[in-house]
């Protein structure tokens, strides 16, 4: 029987190529979405992991205190610590050639035989003629082959590097061939001693972090305990392995988001298989009949429609993941700038990992996605009877589409959506959030037959006015065929809901900065040091502030600093501000605390401020008492204000930069915060500052608008795989919009042919069916906005506030609407081209004794 039920299926792919190759092709690009966005968080994570395991050499244990670096003294406590063989304190710093190249340079100790450091400067691939005087020259400075290669750099080169400290001159006496964590950037690696490297960079008595071993006998997790006890809290031991995968977790926001676009794309792929499965019922339905009178069991045939089904989601699958290993590629490059613009994160984009046990579950799931799809059509064509098999399916089962039961159980389904995000508390967790919206998209999927036939109405006399019969004929025929129209309405109101819900959440995010930005971001110009949101190894000093404070035409000069910290578990940032100049500059930026009272508080380095979102994710609120963990000691002090501030999605804390430098003995910055005087000429004092600066370091110069302006251009970035995902979704619908119609040719032969045979034109049939196509992508559209809508409120009141702890404004995307509707429209009539070509070059003869 299954030989039997095989060579029936081989039958009809080989009679419905064009249905089949459309279906599996929807498949796959569903797969191929999740595959992609599985392959390259995992990549991301495995390079932060990678490049922090590089870095530490053979270290089984790092101890490091966020990117202000910590006092050399505890190098001793280390060193005395039972269990600890080896420990090696670094010192890391980015420069920045004449030529705008970036250089790590890594500061060791080269007195010591570096064992645990040899993967970075192996001995055998080291060539420095005087180790002596590189030791003791503290311009010394050894670098790559290659990046010597690429700068034509040879024994006793000058190199001029812009840094923190200003631009510096060093002498190259030594080379090595950049293995390790050489590999990772290219072989912009430099060494230093880093005793030399405190002395030019002004970090002396400062390391960065500790590297160790244990001994034979220890073990690694008694030590790291025992230094625990032994360090203050603020500075941080862990094994190299777990720090990686801490900057990876910074990202975990950006993961959902994508996870959640993973599965828009496999729920569309899921209404494309049973679309072309119920139609592929309905043109079988005297087949079926006939298998059933010879004795094929019901299961025997449900079996062979879930069969073609798997057959179907193995091969899409198949394909998706291959496809979705190029789509990996740029969504890598993409992840990979998210994470230096917003983060300061950088690593080395590697190509996509492909990770046997993701590319299992994506076929798995898949195949899963493609028999889930076909379940209902083929349980309709097990449970049919013999006796109706000359009768016509889809108008036999057009009534059923109303019924009652479904209708109340969509509005009951949306409206419990709707309740719980009202109500609930995002502390139930994204999963549980998840269900509120796909409990909102299910009853819009139920309601669908609803939508269908209200919008058949209001657009029948329309498109007869506009089009003619054409027009009109075009919605009878959606209308007749309410499942296939549902089918392909909802892989259309799936992709345009994501896309408005998306595109809410993005002008959303863009007016709440925008507000942060005007009440608490609002200096006249801003020097910053990074053509990024911030920078983790790339600071300025106080002299060049000064210096700064010095042009005229500047009424007053605010320093920031913009690092971060552990707080409950995960880390939050931490911006030092000079606080008087900042309250006195922007008295309203608080939400909560009175502006005046705070400041001279805050100056007093008596409190703290929080963000919102801060206060939210962990319990805190005005006149609470929190304590920050730092390489100083634990520092405790009362929170006196909370505002909207949107540079963590954990969220933030502020202080005094007075506090900041007494704990954290950090006098570095990253912004310095403009006020011009009044009446001074704002060109000549940009000019003024470029000047000051000049040669010294690299720093962008900003006006507020400017400022303004590049920060929503980062915005723009952060979210471009976001705009990406929004086409995908688009060109899916377009996909399901072909696959419909094709069967709606397929299926319509016959009346097709009367109409040719009535005198109907070829045009006429042509143009007929691309309305039809049209038809239905309006119903998409209004079904999309409604489910984006709802959507965009659910997603903005919870699943915001949960993954990034942010309350966000509701702005509605009117510009992304009315660009999305022409487009939606014109793909409609692109798909359904080839299906009209089809329709009218029919033969007449043969379509009227077509069953």
């Amino acid at each position: 029987m299954l030989g039997g039920l095989a060579l029936v299926t081989r039958r009809q792919w080989k009679g419905h190529r064009l249905r089949t190759v459309l279906t599996v092709f929807g498949i796959a690009i569903g797969v191929a979405t999740y595959f992609a966005v599985q392959a390259s968080t995992f990549t991301i994570a495995r390079a932060f992991e990678k490049t922090t395991e590089k870095i530490a050499g053979k270290a089984e244990i790092q101890i490091f205190a966020g990117e202000s670096g910590f006092d050399e003294k505890y190098l001793d406590t280390v060193r005395d610590t039972p269990g600890v063989a080896i420990a090696e304190p670094a010192l890391e710093m980015v420069g920045k050639t004449e030529s705008g190249e970036s250089l790590l340079i890594i500061g060791l100790d080269t007195t010591s035989d570096l064992e645990l450091h040899s993967e970075i400067v192996p001995e055998q691939l080291v060539s420095i003629d005087d180790p002596l005087k590189f030791i003791n020259e503290s311009d010394s400075i050894a670098v790559s082959r290659e990046f010597a290669d690429r700068n034509r750099l040879a024994e006793n080169s000058v190199l001029r590097l812009r840094t923190q400290s200003g631009t510096k001159e060093f002498t190259v006496r030594g080379f090595f061939k950049p293995v390790g964590v050489g590999e990772l950037f290219g072989g912009n690696v430099a060494v230093m001693d880093i005793y030399s490297m405190q002395d030019v960079f002004g970090r002396e008595g400062l390391i960065d972090r500790i590297d160790l071993k244990t001994d034979d006998s220890a073990s690694v997790e008694e030590t790291i305990g025992l230094l625990r006890q032994k360090l203050p809290a603020g500075i941080e031991t862990s094994r190299p392995e777990q720090r990686g995968k801490a900057m990876a977790t910074a990202l975990a926001g950006v993961e959902t988001g994508l996870g959640l676009m993973s599965f828009l794309a496999l729920a569309i792929s899921l209404f494309i298989v049973f679309n072309s499965f119920y139609v592929s019922v309905s043109q079988r339905w005297k087949e079926i009949g006939v298998l059933r009178a010879l004795g094929v069991p019901r299961f025997g045939v449900q079996a062979m429609f879930l069969g073609e089904a798997a057959l179907l989601g193995l091969f899409g699958s198949v394909i998706g993941v291959i496809l979705g290993y190029f789509l990996a590629i740029g969504a890598i490059r993409v992840l990979s700038t998210v994470s230096a613009a917003s983060y300061g994160l950088v690593t080395t984009a590697d190509l996509p990992s492909l990770d046997p046990q993701n590319a299992v579950m994506a076929i798995l799931i898949g195949i899963a996605a493609s028999v889930f799809g076909a379940l209902l059509p083929a349980r309709r064509a097990a449970l049919a009877d013999p006796a109706a098999a000359l009768r016509n399916i889809e108008t036999r089962d057009r009534g059923k589409e109303l019924n009652p039961l479904r209708i109340a159980a969509g509005v009951l389904s949306v409206s419990g959506g709707l309740a719980f995000t009202l109500f609930a508390t995002p502390a139930v967790g994204t999963f549980v959030q998840v269900g509120y919206w796909m409990a909102i998209l299910l009853g819009m999927v139920l309601l669908l037959p609803v939508f269908v036939y209200a919008s058949a109405k209001m657009l029948r006399p329309l498109m007869n006015r506009v089009f003619g019969a054409e027009g009109m004929l075009a919605v009878d025929a959606m209308a007749r065929a309410p499942k296939r129209t549902t089918a392909t309405v909802g892989a259309l109101m799936i992709g345009l809901s994501f896309v408005i819900s998306n595109g809410a959440l993005i002008d959303s995010q863009k007016a709440a900065l925008s507000r942060s930005l005007d009440r608490s971001v609002n200096a006249d110009y801003f020097v910053t040091n990074s053509d990024q949101i911030r920078s983790r190894t790339y600071h300025f000093s106080e002299d060049l502030a000064d210096r700064v404070a010095s042009v005229e035409g500047v009424a007053r000069a605010e320093n920031l600093r913009v690092t971060s910290l552990k707080y409950g578990g995960r880390e939050v940032a931490l911006l030092a501000h000079d606080m008087d100049g900042w309250l006195t500059r922007s008295p309203d930026a608080l939400d909560r605390g009175d502006a005046r009272a705070v400041r001279e508080r805050m100056s007093a380095g008596e409190g703290f401020l929080v963000s919102e979102n801060f206060a939210l994710r962990f319990g805190v609120d005005l006149g609470d008492r929190i304590t920050l963990e730092s390489p100083g000691g634990n520092i405790t002090r009362e929170v006196l204000g909370v505002l909207e501030y949107y540079q963590s999605e954990v969220g933030t804390v502020f202080l005094d930069r007075k506090l900041y430098k007494q704990y954290w003995g950090d006098d570095t910055l990253d912004y310095i915060l403009i006020t011009a005087a009044d009446g001074a000429d704002r060109r000549a004092l940009k000019a003024g500052i470029e000047k000051a600066v000049a040669g010294e370091q690299q720093v962008f110069v900003y006006s507020h608008e400017e400022y303004r302006n590049w920060v929503m251009g980062l915005i723009d970035q952060f979210f471009g795989l976001n705009y990406v995902q929004m086409v995908i979704a688009i060109m899916i619908g377009g996909l399901s919009l072909i696959n419909t119609m094709v069967i709606s040719v397929s299926e319509r032969k016959r009346e097709l042919s009367i109409l040719r045979a009535l005198g109907g034109f070829r045009s006429q049939v042509g143009k007929m069916i691309v309305l039809e196509s049209i038809a239905i992508s309006f119903v998409g559209i209004l079904t999309g906005f409604v489910a984006g809508l709802l959507n965009a409120y659910c997603t903005l009141n919870i699943s915001v506030v949960a993954v990034a702890g942010f309350r966000l404004p509701f702005r509605f995307p009117f510009a992304l609407l009315l660009a999305a509707i022409p487009l939606v429209v014109a793909v409609a009539a692109i798909s359904a081209w080839y299906p009209a070509r089809k329709a009218a070059a029919l033969n007449v003869a043969e379509g009227l004794v077509h069953e």
